[in-house]
């Protein structure tokens, strides 16, 4: 579960650079892909401590 938090804040901490990486790899809607990724780190996190 630490995982999450770590890379998730990761991801929200340095969007610009997660942005970047999304838009390299070609992904649709890069600043959309990134919010998702680094957002869903949380309540999954939140649904795993239950």
């Amino acid at each position: 579960m630490l995982l999450f938090v770590l890379f998730g804040y990761q991801k929200l901490v340095h969007f610009g650079g997660t942005v970047s990486y999304m838009a390299k790899l070609e992904t649709p809607l890069p600043t959309m892909a990134a919010l998702i990724a680094g957002g869903m780190a949380f309540p999954v996190l939140n649904s795993c401590a239950k």
